[in-house]
């Protein structure tokens, strides 16, 4: 039966990821208690239910549903930051972004994370409500666009030497202070149309 498949599937993708169910609950968007008849097999979750927990397990919703043999990584769900909590964390916002394993260099998904772009220092270059896949990392080279944490605000500048420069020229360039905290360089542009 193909309940039983799912649910057979869903187990081995679940255990697999190394979450939580409340993890998975919110990378899914999917309530706890959904997940937990899913899981033990009580309720079959439907097509668009399958799609969200495929896509938080980085599984394909074809093999989910057993209409693939093999299983086929797909995507990871990202929360997407909106800026910084009051004890200096990013912030995620209400949103996800599927990001495709290709995206992340090698990388885990611990030493990256998502960026939504607010303000205009980074216009033309980088359009307010853009994302972001920034790696996190301590050092950056000349050239590459870098978040940095400085007196509690995210600052996302181009390097260049020891000043950190905006691309739109109404933003002076800004001298690398000792105050600066790097998170990460932006690896690749998300951007909706």
């Amino acid at each position: 039966m193909q309940s039983d498949l799912t649910r057979e599937r869903l187990e081995q993708a679940f255990a697999a990821s190394g979450l939580t169910q409340a993890e998975l609950a919110r990378a899914s968007g999917i309530d706890r208690g959904s997940i937990s008849l899913y899981l033990s097999g009580r309720y079959c979750p439907k097509a668009d239910k399958l799609m969200r927990l495929a896509s938080a397990l980085s599984v394909s919703p074809e093999w989910l549903s057993g209409v693939e043999s093999t299983p086929t990584e797909t995507a990871l769900s990202f929360p997407v930051m909106v800026g910084l909590a009051k004890d200096g964390t990013l912030l995620p916002g209400p949103d996800t972004l599927l990001v495709p394993r290709s995206q992340l260099e090698g990388k885990s998904a611990e030493d990256c994370f998502v960026l939504q772009m607010q303000g205009f220092s980074m216009y033309p270059r980088l359009l307010e409500g853009d994302r972001l896949l920034v790696k996190r990392t301590r050092t950056i080279p000349d050239g590459a666009i870098a978040v940095f944490i400085q007196q509690g605000a995210l600052l996302v500048r181009q390097v260049q030497g020891s000043l950190l420069q905006a691309a739109n020229p109404e933003y002076p360039p800004h001298p690398r202070t000792e105050d600066m905290t790097l998170l990460g360089r932006a690896m690749s542009l998300i951007r909706a149309l």
